[in-house]
């Protein structure tokens, strides 16, 4: 259950047409818009992968959060429907597969590590077999 939020053009109408005339003037006074594009792409990676991150949090520990409505509501600000299902998905599918990682790595030979032997195809042409030669330890995340 979400609470209301608040509407910043009704509780501060002269605010917002300010931060609109701010925006006005940079849109045509400002950076060159390729760049003003650019900087807003890279804004939006940052703030997007901090609301996943905190999603991902929140469905991590859900039994404890709740998946509180402020995590979803800072996820919902960034992602469209469909990638925030993905994302759900995603992190469901990691924390149901932990469970497995770990009783494969306590079943196998050596009980407890998993060598990339166990996991991997012989290497590709070009590759050393060195670099499959490396345990591999599953531990459950805190």
């Amino acid at each position: 259950m979400h609470a209301e939020r608040l509407g910043a053009y009704e509780a501060a109408p002269a605010a917002m047409h300010a931060v609109h005339q701010v925006e006005a003037y940079l849109q045509q006074c400002g950076p060159e818009k390729k760049l003003t594009e650019l900087v807003e792409a890279r804004a939006f990676q940052i703030t997007g992968w901090h609301a996943a991150l905190i999603w991902t949090e929140a469905l991590t520990h859900v039994a404890d959060t709740h998946a509180p409505d402020g995590a979803y509501d800072e996820v919902r600000r960034r992602l469209a429907d469909n990638g925030l299902v993905d994302l759900s998905i995603l992190i469901g599918l990691i924390k149901s597969l932990e469970p497995a990682g770990n009783r494969l790595s306590v079943s196998a030979p050596g009980g407890g590590a998993v060598t990339s032997a166990d996991t991997c195809s012989p290497p590709a042409p070009g590759y050393s077999s060195r670099q499959f030669s490396q345990k591999r330890d599953w531990e459950p995340l805190p």
